[in-house]
């Protein structure tokens, strides 16, 4: 009953368009525009009363007349409006039908500029059901024609809203790209302050691509225009954001010179005391990266007195955690601690989930290099099992917005068939000018036959008409049928790709679950392989601490023995305040002098005294590189001395190269320190160094090199070893792969050091000759993106 309805209304309304379209002649002539906007106010307040068919009888009416007419301004005003009207009925099919033949008359008329305004109103009902990619397209070509038009202002909007849609579709490029095309444009137009919004989403773009100069090239822009406007307010805050840029960059002292001066404009301008405090945190960040810990206490203790004056208790756990970092990089454990339990309480009381992880990480911290393992352990639990939280809450809200999608997805499916359709529309709408082009010519034709009585041409005119309108009838007809099996085959189409998406769900949940399992076992191979390298290193380091111990210890009795003839001498010497036994006490004196050898005593004592020295120094030295290579955390990017690195691994190795193997070093002093995992980094090089010192048997010769190369550092790591054949170089970097004896090796240390480097974003590269040695190069990058 339903179907039934809908087709005698859609016969209904197409017999009606029919009359109007043979009735406009009558009405389209003498009409001026103030009529037709006379009309045009009467279909709004009909849209006002709510009667969507009588205002679409009128707007239908005063389009033809004005295309009629060519008072193209009004027709887009017109047609715009009845395709919205459509719109609201949710007669998609009308919506689409009113803008393409707007496009066609335009096209044909050659009238750029109503075209362009045409593509842009049908690119905003496209953004408004969320199909962006043909919005994009709309945009685009209305974007062309404003261009055509001389319309630079039209033109640039036309690419901010591309921009927008871009955004939205994260293709950050092409956001980027088109927003740059509206800058640019707007620049020449309009350079005032309007244009800082746009500059503002060139920065938010540029931080979502992670180009940092580009950020700080627009903030310095930013800046500029607000200073050229006495807006002092925005200018200190755009300030605050240009120093926090050169912190990025790693340009500290720039970044600290800007801050200090922000905070003075900040205090010139009385500006708000939250702007003031802001600053006042960034200055003390930046002074602990330059290692003034001192300094960046100070500050960051006013910031908390601020903090704690307007109880504001998540932004005070903040402070007190990164007080706590600073404390524990000056070596203070017992105030970083204190300060580390304050910003927990904090954290708690607040009930920032994001704020309490962070805190419980820097406790950790603190305890670990306190050597409270157990506490340390117990709190990165508490920071882990957090982490999880809320990794599973931000899944949680993500599936919310996705069920809150689910549900207004009616009108979108609508518009996705009308998408569908729309080829199949433009070619109906052709073929419907074509056969309309055909009718006027005959009726043309019919009218030139003056021969024929009047009687005759009005009963042939009713004739046409009466045909005309069965063919129509038919059209309709079959175009209604054709629609429904259409409908069904999509309903079809769209079952069987709900079925296929669930497999697909299936089949990607047991996948991902394979590659974390995956995961797991590469991350316990990797433990297990750095594991077996310190239980490699054990003896070695043992041995090699021993030496020196044993000399030390081995001196402490001649010291002492030394130290009791020296005292026995200079204990005659204070008896000479004594003045009867003067001379017999200098006597003795000189006497024990002889008997003892005063100048080789102090002699021997001095060089026993610089070989206690020198083993101390051996033992803190190898006790040190020891404690770098253990306690490195590879989960942290920080940043490092390449150089001092390597060299603590060579102390680890010592045992097993010396007085056998040569280690010539050639550092490059213009590497900067490097940004990596230190943990990571480290196992690969003591991999490299330890098949170096295997591959020799007896004496040889390793060298190691560092060579700063454009944006990257290299490490040429050598060996005068027996090599590796040609047909076993494509093989070293694959798991459980090894070119050793069996039980001396476990053919994970390469394959391990390959995916180090990958995740690093480097290279390792290898090259062997036979009998003559090997040659490992790793090229990391200065800066590692996360």
């Amino acid at each position: 009953m339903k179907q039934f309805i809908y087709f005698t209304r859609y016969v209904i309304h197409s017999i009606a368009g029919l009359f109007l379209f043979l009735s406009i002649p009558i009405f389209a002539q003498n009409v001026d525009t103030t009529a037709l906007r006379q009309e045009f106010q009467r279909s709004k307040s009909f849209i006002n009363e709510d009667q969507l068919d009588s205002a679409i009888s009128i707007l239908s009416n005063i389009s033809k007349i004005a295309q009629d007419h060519q008072y193209w301004e009004l027709l887009t005003t017109f047609k715009v409006q009845l395709a919205r009207l459509y719109e609201e009925k949710e007669d998609y099919d009308n919506t689409l039908r009113n803008y393409i033949e707007l496009i066609r008359i335009f096209q044909k008329n050659e009238v750029p500029e109503q075209l362009a305004l045409t593509y842009f109103a049908l690119g905003e009902d496209y953004e408004k059901y969320k199909l962006y990619n043909k919005a994009i397209r709309n945009y685009s070509l209305a974007g062309s024609h404003f261009n055509s038009c001389g319309d630079d202002l039209k033109m640039s909007e036309s690419y901010i809203r591309q921009s927008d849609l871009y955004f939205i579709l994260e293709n950050y490029e092409m956001a980027d790209s088109t927003l740059e095309i509206a800058v640019q444009i707007l620049k020449r137009n309009e350079p005032g302050k309007d244009i800082i919004e746009h500059l503002q989403k060139q920065v938010t773009i540029n931080n979502r691509l992670g180009r940092i100069d580009k950020v700080l090239d627009n903030n310095l822009e930013i800046l500029e225009i607000y200073k050229r406007h006495d807006d002092h307010y925005s200018a200190i805050t755009v300030q605050n954001e240009i120093g926090y840029n050169y912190a990025e960059r790693g340009d500290y002292k720039m970044a600290l010179s800007i801050l200090l001066e922000s905070l003075e404009a900040s205090i010139k301008f009385n500006v708000h005391d939250s702007i003031r405090i802001n600053i006042l945190t960034n200055i003390g960040i930046t002074y602990s990266a330059l290692d003034m810990n001192s300094i960046s206490i100070d500050t960051l203790i006013k910031v908390e007195s601020y903090y704690k004056k307007i109880t504001r208790v998540g932004k005070l756990a903040r402070i007190q955690d990164l007080i706590a970092e600073v404390y524990l990089k000056q070596g203070e454990i017992p105030v970083a601690l204190k300060y580390s339990e304050r910003s927990i309480q904090n954290a708690l009381s607040y009930g920032d989930l994001t704020i309490l992880r962070d805190c419980y990480k820097t406790l950790s911290d603190i305890y670990q290099e306190s050597d409270d393992f157990k506490n340390a352990l117990k709190y990165y639990g508490l920071y882990s099992e957090l982490n999880d939280s809320i990794s599973v809450l931000s899944f949680a809200k993500q599936n919310e917005l996705y069920l809150l999608e689910q549900t207004n997805t009616n009108r979108e499916r609508r518009m996705i068939r009308m998408v569908l359709d729309e080829e199949l529309e433009e070619l109906a709408l052709e073929n419907f000018r074509i056969q309309a082009e055909k009718y006027q010519k005959e009726i043309e034709l019919y009218r030139s036959e003056k021969a024929l009585e009047e009687e005759a041409q009005k009963r042939k005119y009713l004739i046409l008409v009466f045909i005309f309108l069965a063919c129509l009838l038919i059209l309709i007809v079959s175009g209604y049928i054709s629609k429904q099996k259409d409908n069904r085959l999509l309903k079809q189409q769209k079952e069987s790709i709900l079925n296929i998406n669930k497999e697909l769900k299936t089949k990607n949940d047991a996948i991902e679950s394979g590659i974390q399992k995956l995961k797991d076992t590469q991350s316990k191979l990797v433990e297990s392989e750095k594991m077996a390298s310190l239980g490699q290193l054990t003896a070695g380091v043992a041995h090699e601490i021993n030496n020196p111990v044993n000399f030390i210890s081995s001196n402490i009795k001649p010291l002492k023995l030394s130290i009791s003839e020296i005292m026995e001498i200079l204990n005659e010497y204070r008896k000479l305040n004594d003045t009867e036994s003067k001379e017999s006490n200098i006597q003795k004196a000189k006497e024990l002098e002889e008997k003892y050898d005063i100048e080789y005593l102090i002699k021997e004592l001095n060089t026993i005294l610089a070989g206690i020295n020198d083993g101390a120094e051996r033992t803190k030295e190898i006790v040190l590189g020891l404690r770098n290579f253990s306690r490195l955390d590879k989960h942290q990017l920080k940043v490092i001395n390449l150089s001092e690195m390597i060299d603590s691994n060579l102390v680890l190795l010592r045992n097993q190269y010396k007085d056998r193997i040569d280690i010539k070093k050639t550092y490059d002093e213009k590497i900067p320190n490097i940004q990596c995992y230190p943990g990571q980094l480290s196992q690969v090089i003591m991999n490299i160094l330890n098949n170096a010192i295997q591959a020799i048997d007896g004496k040889g010769t390793i060298s190691v090199k560092t060579k700063l190369s454009g944006k990257e550092a290299e490490i040429l790591i050598s060996d005068t070893g027996k090599g590796i054949p040609n047909d076993k170089l494509d093989n070293i970097f694959d798991p459980f792969y090894t070119t050793k004896e069996v039980g001396k090796g476990t053919g994970l240390g390469l394959s391990i050091s390959y995916g180090i480097i990958q995740e690093h974003n480097g290279k390792i590269n290898v090259q062997s000759e036979l009998g003559t040695g090997t040659t490992f190069t790793i090229s990391l990058p200065l800066h590692k993106k996360e």
